[in-house]
């Protein structure tokens, strides 16, 4: 509305429009792809629908795995008990369901 009505907003407006603009995180704006010649319709489709999805499952998946080895490092030193591994799993979900939270703008523009 800004843009179009050239509508002055007090001072927290503007500064809390930015912070919203991160919601909205289009890929493709901050890993500039058309210089790899990944660029159309197809690359933007497979950008933001496959491959970014595909890397934050990896890298949440990878996280858990370096916690679950972590935790059993720390069972077999006496300092934890198995509980620690559903700790672990709850983590992994809230990781998952935050990315999802991340993405899902980007996707559905796509």
């Amino acid at each position: 509305m800004g843009n179009i009505l050239d509508v002055q907003f007090p001072s927290p407006i503007p500064e809390l429009l930015s912070l919203l603009k991160l919601l909205f995180l289009d890929v493709r704006t901050i890993i500039r792809l058309d210089c790899w010649d990944v660029g159309g319709f197809w690359g933007k489709l497979t950008t933001n629908v496959f491959v970014i999805p595909v890397l934050f499952i990896t890298g949440c998946g990878l996280l858990y795995l370096n916690q679950r080895k972590t935790i059993k490092a720390v069972i077999a030193a006496g300092g934890a008990d198995e509980s620690a591994f559903g700790t672990a799993l709850v983590a992994f979900k809230s990781n998952l369901l935050f990315g999802v939270f991340l993405l899902y703008p980007t996707i559905t523009t796509t």
